[in-house]
């Protein structure tokens, strides 16, 4: 089985779906990443640019990414990108994984870059893509004015929560002081109440877009 994530930041496919990356891989699925935008100067030193490529490989060495795709736009600025364009470089990134499963991010967030690629991924995959589409959330999910409602639920064990931590880690210029929830307390909290939820101990929590049996 093929997987797509998609994540508008480094660090999103892990805090959205860290966990569930890392079971597809373990089940022997293939899992590739688009990643679809880039932090650039003035607002980020050349170092931190840097720093953000050697976690990504550390991250995918780690989880067994196959593959990451990147679109390089500048973070901050896709409110002045034309969504037709954006939606058809995402396209062209779908298209070539032919991906079973897709990943991405829930569409009614706070950080607003999270639902442009949330929508341009709704877009790029309509017919005659039939990939099952899943959302996944992140900590500015909580501040939006609609919930995020889970319908779908993947249980993680030991091995997929310790995976999904030192994942996060790796980035570790992005991980806060507790009781941030972008702290590693705040990751695995969330993970315990998803996982609580459905009465087990840890779980990642997505809403289900659409889903083929074929």
């Amino acid at each position: 089985m093929k997987v797509l994530v998609i994540a508008a930041h480094p660090d999103d496919e892990v805090i959205g779906c860290g966990g569930t990356i890392f079971k597809h891989i373990e089940k022997g699925d293939t899992v590739e990443v688009l990643i679809v935008t880039k932090a650039c100067p003035p607002e980020w030193t050349v170092d931190y640019i840097l720093g953000k490529t050697v976690e990504q490989r550390e991250v995918d060495a780690l989880l067994g990414i196959k593959q990451r795709y990147f679109l390089y736009l500048s973070t901050l600025s896709l409110n002045n990108i034309d969504r037709g364009r954006l939606n058809e470089k995402i396209s062209e990134v779908i298209e070539a994984v032919n991906p079973d499963i897709i990943y991405t991010h829930f569409n009614h967030e706070l950080n607003e870059e999270h639902n442009i690629v949330s929508m341009g991924t709704l877009v790029g995959s309509r017919i005659p893509s039939k990939a099952t589409i899943y959302m996944y959330e992140t900590p500015s999910v909580r501040y939006s004015l609609v919930p995020f409602k889970p319908n779908y639920y993947v249980v993680l064990d030991a091995n997929d929560i310790y995976k999904k931590r030192k994942a996060f880690e790796v980035y570790g210029s992005e991980v806060k002081d507790a009781p941030h929830p972008r702290s590693i307390p705040g990751i695995l909290n969330l993970a315990t109440y998803r996982g609580h939820e459905v009465g087990v101990a840890w779980a990642e929590a997505f809403i289900q877009v659409r889903r083929l049996w074929i």
